[in-house]
C-alpha cells in the first residue's frame, strides 16, 4: 500500500464485524473515508491496477464515504461495491477490475476511458480541439490542433474568395513576368508563391476557427451548456458513454441487474453506508450536496432524459409523482 499513490484517508475505526467477503477475514468498520487522487489524477496504485479502496475493503467495512466532482464517481462506486459485497458478480472484486478495463485500447488507439466521452454532433469539433490540447504535448500538440482545426467548420466564403482572388493576382503577375523576362522569372517567383500558399492556408485555418468560435455559444447552449452530455450517441464508438456506463457499473457493483430499480442513497442508508457527494450549482453560483438538504428538487423530464439513462429518469419521475 505504501508504494502506491495516496488514494484514501480513513479514521474512526470502530468495532470489528464478521466479514461479508468471500473469505472469513473479519472486516473492521471504517467510519470516515474521503477519496482523493494522487498528484497526477490517478485513482489506482502505481504498480498494480487494483484500486487502493479494494485493498482497504479487504478488512474494513466502509461506513461513511464522500467526495466532490469527479471524485464523487469513485465514492459512489465504493459505496455501491460495499452494498453488493455479498453478491456473486459485484462488490469490490468487480470494482478492482475497472481500472484495467478503462485502460483497454481499441484499434484507433483510444482507451476505454476516452471512449466514455462522446460529444454530440454540434459540439464534436469543440470537444476534439479541447481533447487534443489536453492530450498532446509539445510540437505534437500544435500539429494535432492545426490538423483538427483544418477539418473543423468551413471558413467564411468571403475569406475563401479573398484567398482565391489573391491566387489569381499572383498567377497574373507570374504570367506577366514570364512574358516580359522569360523563364528565369519563374524561379524568382517561387518564394512569392510559397509565401502566398502559406498565407492562404493560414487564412483558411483562421476562418474555420472564427466560424467555430461564432457557433460555439449556440452549440453549447443547445447542449445544456456542455461540450459532452455524457449520454451515448449513435455517432459514438459503439461503447456506452459516461452516464450510461456509470448506471450499468453502479448497478453491477451493487449486485443488481441494469433492469432492476436503480441504486439510491436510501438503499445505501438501509445497509448502514453513508454516501455524501457534492456538485456545482452553476445556476446559483454555489454547490449542492447529495442527499439533498432541501425537501424537494424541481427538474424537467426532457432535460434529464438528455443527460441520464431512461431507467434513472423514470425512477425519479415515479418517485416525484408518489410524493
Amino acid at each position: 500500500m505504501q508504494e502506491g499513490p495516496r488514494l484514501a484517508s480513513a479514521a474512526g475505526f470502530a468495532h470489528e464485524r464478521s466479514g461479508r467477503s468471500e473469505s472469513s477475514v473479519r472486516r473492521r468498520r471504517c467510519a470516515a473515508l474521503r477519496l482523493r487522487p494522487d498528484s497526477q489524477g490517478r485513482h489506482h496504485q502505481r504498480h498494480r491496477l487494483s484500486p487502493a479502496i479494494a485493498e482497504i475493503a479487504r478488512d474494513h467495512r466502509l461506513h461513511a464515504i464522500g467526495r466532490s466532482s469527479a471524485g464523487a464517481i469513485a465514492a459512489a462506486g465504493a459505496a455501491a461495491a460495499e452494498l453488493g459485497q455479498e453478491s456473486e458478480n459485484g462488490g469490490f472484486r468487480r470494482l478492482a477490475r475497472i481500472p484495467e478495463e478503462l485502460a483497454e485500447i481499441d484499434a484507433r488507439g483510444d482507451t476505454r476511458l476516452r471512449r466514455l466521452f462522446q460529444p454530440q454532433p454540434e459540439t464534436r469539433d469543440l470537444f476534439d480541439l479541447v481533447w487534443q490540447a489536453h492530450a498532446a504535448r509539445g510540437r505534437r500538440r500544435i500539429a494535432a490542433l492545426v490538423w483538427r482545426a483544418s477539418t473543423a467548420a468551413e471558413a467564411p466564403r468571403s475569406w475563401l474568395l479573398a484567398s482565391f482572388v489573391a491566387w489569381l493576382v499572383a498567377l497574373g503577375l507570374g504570367v506577366g513576368a514570364f512574358a516580359v523576362a522569360g523563364p528565369g522569372s519563374l524561379i524568382a517567383s517561387v518564394p512569392l508563391f510559397l509565401l502566398l500558399a502559406v498565407g492562404c492556408l493560414a487564412v483558411n485555418l483562421a476562418g474555420r476557427l472564427r466560424t467555430l468560435a461564432a457557433a460555439a455559444p449556440a452549440a453549447l447552449s443547445g447542449n445544456l451548456h456542455g461540450v459532452c452530455s455524457g449520454a451515448t450517441t449513435p455517432e459514438g464508438s459503439g461503447d456506452l458513454a459516461l452516464t450510461d456506463w456509470l448506471h450499468e457499473t453502479l448497478q453491477v457493483l451493487a449486485g443488481r441487474q441494469t433492469t432492476d430499480v436503480p441504486v439510491t442513497y436510501a438503499d445505501l442508508a438501509d445497509a448502514d453506508v453513508e454516501l455524501v457527494t457534492i456538485t456545482t450549482d452553476v445556476s446559483h453560483g454555489s454547490y449542492e450536496p447529495f442527499p439533498l438538504r432541501t425537501s424537494g428538487w424541481a427538474f424537467r423530464r426532457a432535460d434529464m432524459r438528455h443527460l441520464f439513462p431512461a431507467a434513472v429518469v423514470e425512477h425519479l419521475v415515479a418517485r416525484a409523482a408518489a410524493r
